[in-house]
C-alpha cells in the first residue's frame, strides 16, 4: 500500500474529528509499509470517545515500533472506557518488541474492563515469548469479567511452548468462566507438544463450562502425539455440554496416527 504518514494525518484531521456520534469504528492499514510511528500518533483522535467497536489492523507495517504501539494505548484506548469489542493485529510487526506490548496491556488497555469481545492476532510475532503470555494474562486478561467471546491468534510465534499454554491457562482462561466462545492457534508453534495440549485442557477447557463455541487450530505442532488427543477428549471436549459449534485443525500433525482420530470421534465429538 502507498498510504503514509501524511494520508493518516489528513483522515483524522479531515474525518474522524467530525465523527462526534461514531459507534462503531474500524481502520485496516495492514501492509502499509510507509506508515511510521509518526502516523500513528496523529491516527486518534478524542472525538471517538463514544466507541463500542474498535478494529485495528497493522499487520506487516514494518515501520511500527514500541514508540508507535506506546502512543496510540496511551492516546486512544485509555479514554475508551465504554468499549465492548475490540480486534487488534500486530501480525507481523517486527520491530514491535515486549516493551511496548508491556505498556500496551499494563497501562493503556487496563481501563477496557467492560470488554464483552476480544481479537488479539499476534501470528509471526517473532517477539512473542511465554513470558508475554503471562504479562498479558496477569495484567489484563483475568480481569475481564464480562468477556464472552475470546479469539486470540499466536500462529508462527516460534518461541511459544507449553509454559506459554500453562500461563494462559493459569492466569487467564481459568479466570474466565462465562466465556460462551473460544478460538485459539497455535498453528506452527512447534515447540508445543502432548504437554501443552494437557494443560489447555486440564486448566482451561475444564473451567469454560458456559462455552458454546471452541475453535483450536495445532496445525504443524509436529511433537502432539494419540495421547495429547486422548486427554482432548476425556478431561476437555467431554466436560463441555453446551457446545453446539466446534473446530479442530490438527492437519500435518504426523504422529498422530488412525488410531488417536478414532478416539476422537469415539469419546469426544460422538459426546
Amino acid at each position: 500500500s502507498q498510504i503514509t504518514d501524511e494520508g493518516i494525518k489528513n483522515l483524522c484531521s479531515q474525518g474522524l474529528d467530525h465523527l462526534t456520534q461514531l459507534l462503531n469504528f474500524g481502520l485496516n492499514l495492514s501492509g502499509c509499509l510507509k506508515l511510521t510511528d509518526e502516523g500513528m500518533n496523529t491516527l486518534w483522535d478524542k472525538t471517538l470517545q463514544n466507541l463500542k467497536h474498535l478494529s485495528l489492523n497493522f499487520s506487516e507495517c514494518q515501520g511500527i515500533t514500541d514508540k508507535g504501539v506506546i502512543n496510540l494505548g496511551l492516546k486512544a484506548f485509555k479514554g475508551l472506557i465504554e468499549l465492548e469489542s475490540l480486534d487488534l493485529s500486530f501480525s507481523e510487526c517486527r520491530h514491535v518488541t515486549d516493551k511496548g506490548m508491556h505498556i500496551l496491556f499494563s497501562e493503556s488497555l487496563s481501563s477496557l474492563v467492560k470488554l464483552q469481545s476480544l481479537c488479539l492476532d499476534f501470528n509471526w510475532q517473532s517477539n512473542m515469548l511465554n513470558k508475554e503470555i503471562s504479562f498479558i494474562c496477569s495484567q489484563w486478561l483475568m480481569y475481564l469479567t464480562e468477556l464472552n467471546i475470546l479469539n486470540l491468534n499466536f500462529s508462527k510465534c516460534l518461541q511459544i511452548s507449553d509454559e506459554g499454554i500453562s500461563r494462559l491457562c493459569l492466569q487467564g482462561l481459568s479466570f474466565l468462566k462465562q466465556l460462551v466462545s473460544l478460538d485459539i492457534s497455535f498453528s506452527l508453534c512447534t515447540q508445543v507438544t502432548d504437554k501443552g495440549l494437557v494443560t489447555l485442557c486440564s486448566e482451561g477447557l475444564r473451567h469454560l463450562k458456559e462455552l458454546k463455541s471452541l475453535k483450536l487450530n495445532f496445525c504443524f505442532c509436529f511433537a502432539i502425539t494419540d495421547k495429547g488427543i486422548g486427554v482432548l477428549c476425556s478431561k476437555g471436549l467431554k466436560h463441555l455440554t453446551h457446545l453446539a459449534f466446534l473446530d479442530l485443525d490438527f492437519s500435518d500433525c504426523d504422529k498422530i496416527t488412525e488410531k488417536g482420530f478414532g478416539t476422537l470421534f469415539s469419546q469426544g465429538v460422538s459426546h
